[in-house]
């Protein structure tokens, strides 16, 4: 069930709130869209340390100096030994005619899989970092999280019966998934826009997004 007067309020707050970062957004989304791939350790670690800096979650920023040299010297000959696997998710969940709702298991999958080689950094909630690094390599597919989006949308998005969650996946960011879902096709049905993850997650942090370096099209509907 979705709050009485959401599709109101998101109106007023696109409307009324100005666009910021756009261009350092559209930097990493194109980064991401011209090096998806993890089999050279330099870029992966660059992706990493630049998706992460200014990383900010209500406590202040997190990237902290130690973690520069885990990014290289650890956490990227990782991604590098697991590239294939990486770059599969990235490229399944990217293919032209998926959507969210058939791919929400490889979506929580690849997000657990992710979140399970950022376990050792410092600093970082683990779980908003996966899925802001696959977020920039998939804009249109993975949803934002942060423990300020997940307390908004639960006031807005309650649900008295539980869903079934997938076999692999992180509990605390599937359920969020779940009412990112519900609240992105609400949405699309209240208003015929397709609003985007970016869109969603500005909204529910209060933040406005920009949408400059994100593809136009729509993730709820299949478009083949």
């Amino acid at each position: 069930m979705i709050k009485s007067g959401t599709s109101k309020d998101f109106n007023n707050f696109t409307e009324n709130k100005k666009v910021r970062w756009s261009y350092a957004n559209s930097i990493l989304y194109g980064m991401c869209r011209t090096r998806p791939k993890h089999d050279l350790k330099d870029v992966a670690a660059s992706k990493l340390f630049l998706i992460s800096r200014g990383f900010f979650d209500g406590d202040g920023y997190a990237t902290v100096p130690e973690n520069e040299e885990l990014f290289y010297d650890v956490i990227a000959p990782i991604m590098q030994r697991e590239a294939s696997k990486i770059d599969h998710y990235i490229s399944l969940l990217n293919e032209d005619c998926r959507t969210i709702p058939e791919s929400r298991a490889y979506i929580l999958e690849a997000h657990r899989y992710i979140m399970g080689i950022f376990s050792d950094i410092k600093n970082i909630d683990c779980r908003m970092l996966a899925a802001r690094y696959l977020h920039f390599h998939c804009p249109g597919m993975v949803y934002l999280y942060s423990k300020a989006a997940h307390e908004r949308v639960n006031e807005i998005v309650t649900d008295e019966n539980e869903k079934e969650l997938p076999l692999i996946c992180d509990e605390i960011y599937a359920v969020y998934f779940e009412k990112l879902l519900e609240l992105q096709t609400y949405l699309y049905a209240e208003t015929g826009i397709y609003r985007s993850p970016l869109e969603l997650d500005r909204f529910l942090t209060g933040k406005n997004a920009s949408q400059k370096g994100l593809p136009p099209f729509d993730r709820l509907q299949p478009g083949c």
